[in-house]
């Protein structure tokens, strides 16, 4: 097959050269341009049947062009050169309508240098006279895949805790208990909100049990008997509220140090507050993990059984681990015939 390619180039040649050996000659390129040590450029042009290409490339600026090279692509080497000051009028004649790659290297380690490249196109046939030498790119799409191991959630389970449920006695100023006491406890992990009502006297707390026994279809569905807890899932809308009986102020820290000085009788820092109050509930977001400290002081003379009931909403995620495939896309760019 190489003989009859042989064959047929030849028998062109000879016609090219008999049909006009005066043909005109086009530019392709012709350009100045500067590369940095170790840099190199490379321009791809595509050539018709039977043109000759003409090279020319000299420095301007520098000792030498380091490498100099032409090759059909892709890889087919058909002129080669190094360490040169110029090339001149450098002749290569193309067989079959192809893309050629031109490439130029500066090979110093120290310098940058400047060269001149003219690359110009002279054609043997006249269908090829205004043939485009501006090549088309093609993208190329390569797709690889790994293993990574990935956990998900699969399911979520709500549950209520108790965090305490008790009864505190207050100090007065005419007796001799203290009147400044506290109460704690651990928010689990995975909570979410939590609840609390507040309040003192037998009355008030009278009340709050009265509701447990009258709770909300969707709360009793539930098994809910407290009812601090339906108040924590949002199924009742409030608790019972008095604002007038035996007073007394709290405040609500999460700071172990300022604790100790609301104990000591020193100013202190809590996040939120009741002054004078009889009772009092929220729900609340924040904080959600740590201790929490319920200091409770009595400015009456009498001393004041304060109840403190606290609920938390706790969520548990459930995770399934799994091997999923993972693709990864690189691209690149190649020359074709730009038809």
């Amino acid at each position: 097959m190489k003989s009859y390619t042989i064959i047929i180039f030849m028998l062109l040649l000879g016609v090219c050269v008999a049909q006009d050996i005066n043909a005109k000659i086009y530019d392709v390129l012709d350009a100045e341009f500067k590369l940095s040590q170790k840099e190199e450029r490379i321009f791809y042009f595509q050539f018709a049947r039977g043109d000759t290409i003409i090279i020319n490339a000299k420095t301007i600026k520098g000792k030498e062009i380091s490498k100099f090279y032409v090759s059909q692509y892709p890889s087919t080497i058909l002129y080669e050169i190094t360490d040169v000051p110029s090339i001149q009028d450098r002749k290569i004649a193309v067989a079959d309508t192809a893309i050629f790659k031109f490439f130029i290297y500066n090979g110093s380690f120290w310098k940058s240098r400047k060269y001149k490249l003219q690359i110009q196109r002279k054609p043997c046939l006249p269908e090829s006279i205004t043939f485009n030498t501006t090549i088309a790119w093609d993208t190329l799409y390569d797709t690889t895949w790994t293993t990574k191991i990935e956990t998900t959630s699969v399911t979520a389970e709500t549950t209520l805790v108790e965090l305490i449920n008790t009864s505190q006695k207050v100090g007065g100023s005419l007796g001799s208990s203290n009147t400044r006491v506290s109460v704690d406890f651990t928010l689990p992990k995975g909570t979410v909100s939590w609840s609390y009502w507040i309040g003192s006297g037998d009355e008030a707390k009278k009340q709050l049990d009265e509701m447990g026994k009258a709770l909300p279809k969707a709360a009793t569905v539930l098994g809910i008997v407290n009812p601090v807890a339906a108040f924590a899932i949002e199924v009742l809308p409030n608790l019972v509220s008095h604002t007038t009986g035996k007073d007394f102020s709290y405040s609500i820290l999460n700071n172990y140090e300022e604790l100790k000085k609301f104990r000591a009788g020193e100013s202190y820092n809590g996040w939120k507050h009741g002054k004078q109050i009889v009772t009092d509930y929220a729900r609340l977001e924040y904080p959600i993990e740590g201790k929490i400290y319920f200091a409770i002081s009595n400015k009456g003379m009498v001393a004041r059984i304060v109840n403190l009931n606290a609920v938390a909403v706790k969520v548990t995620t459930h995770y399934e681990t799994r091997k999923v495939q993972v693709p990864h896309v690189k691209t690149s760019s190649v020359p074709m015939i730009n038809r």
